[in-house]
């Protein structure tokens, strides 16, 4: 549990040192601390480091990535950045893609979800679920969500609380969040021949 809140705290302190303007960084130099949101290393989660050069953000991912942007700033209400040099580390390949890659942070109480927010607003922009990249727990939620071929992975986290806290302490307003939200381009699988 102290590694799940030295994590949060370290990234909520790196992200709520961003200002609220949309940066891009240009595809052909490296990233700085300052250009990326700070990946989840753990590579259950999606994002690692990947030591290898990938292609340029695609113009119509980018767009996409615009409108996943706008959606999540809407229903979180707090300042969304956006890095367009990141890379995802696929959870059932390993494979790296290069990855827009949004990130907010803000707080929440009782009876409020911000991956749920984001979810509901991908769904209402016809967004379709990808059950196969799901986790949940009591310190975050991942979940993947597909339009055509480009993937994106909703990934939320928090203090949920010490496991032997009853269920009704685990959320103590206002609880901070950090939330990554990954877009790639992923065809769908292949359906498996019966």
């Amino acid at each position: 549990m102290m590694r799940s809140r030295a994590a949060l705290l370290v990234a909520g302190g790196v992200l709520l040192g961003c200002s609220g303007e949309m940066r891009r960084s240009p595809p052909d130099r490296a990233a700085t601390p300052g250009d990326s949101m700070t990946p989840h290393l753990d590579s259950t989660r999606g994002a690692a480091p990947v030591h290898q050069a990938l292609p340029p953000l695609d113009e119509r991912l980018a767009l996409l990535c615009d409108s996943v942007r706008m959606i999540a700033s809407a229903r979180l209400h707090v300042p969304v950045q956006r890095s367009d040099t990141a890379t995802f580390k696929d959870w059932y390949t390993g494979a790296p893609f290069r990855s827009c890659r949004l990130g907010a942070t803000g707080t929440f109480g009782a009876g409020s979800d911000p991956v749920g927010d984001v979810m509901g607003g991908l769904e209402a922009a016809v967004w379709m679920q990808d059950s196969r990249y799901s986790a949940d727990g009591p310190d975050g939620s991942d979940i993947g969500y597909r339009r055509g071929d480009v993937f994106c992975l909703i990934a939320g986290h928090w203090n949920g609380g010490d496991d032997a806290e009853p269920d009704t302490a685990r959320v103590v307003a206002p609880l901070p969040y950090s939330l990554t939200v990954d877009c790639i381009f992923k065809p769908p699988p292949e359906p498996s021949p019966r």
